[in-house]
């Protein structure tokens, strides 16, 4: 009888068990969000942004946008970042347009990319738009959390599909 029912369930079990372990293989993680930081350094006049990507996906979204294979070790993966950051990651107030902000560098920190960026400003008005779509059109599940802080304030945005457009970010 436990034959008969381990013949029946036993196989249906085992191609299950391997199809887990072999799409755990193909896709290392489940979960697809970005992480901003933005600080406002009143000493300098500028906003200092990290963000925390995972690597993986930032080099299939540079691959992507650059028409050609990219790989985090690329000595010009900071070029290729910053270029496509410029089309995908903007502040501005209603005051002024987006200016260029400055790259200072991409650290590669286990399967984590962390983007470091500067943004100068005269001031940095309590009232601005941010757009953070990295990665959205390549993952349908990409969530993209911005945190804000300005003086002692604190504000968070959340961008993902259908919803990757500027938000204004409103501090009093």
């Amino acid at each position: 009888m436990m034959m008969k029912i381990w013949n029946k369930w036993g196989t249906t079990i085992f191609v299950l068990l391997c199809f887990a372990v072999f799409t755990a293989f193909i896709n290392p993680h489940k979960f697809y969000t970005s992480i901003t930081q933005i600080a406002y350094n009143e000493n300098s006049k500028s906003a200092e942004i990290i963000m925390n990507v995972f690597a993986d996906d930032l080099e299939q979204a540079l691959t992507k946008f650059h028409h050609r294979k990219i790989s985090m070790s690329d000595a010009e993966i900071t070029s290729l970042t910053l270029s496509y950051l410029q089309s995908h990651f903007s502040i501005k107030s209603d005051k002024f347009k987006s200016r260029p902000y400055q790259m200072i560098g991409v650290k590669l920190k286990e399967d984590i990319a962390e983007i470091y960026l500067e943004q100068a400003y005269m001031t940095l008005l309590p009232k601005y738009s941010i757009c953070q779509n990295i990665l959205i059109d390549d993952f349908e599940n990409q969530v993209n959390v911005v945190n804000v802080a300005y003086f002692n304030q604190k504000a968070s945005l959340v961008f993902k599909k259908g919803q990757e457009d500027s938000q204004k970010v409103l501090l009093k």
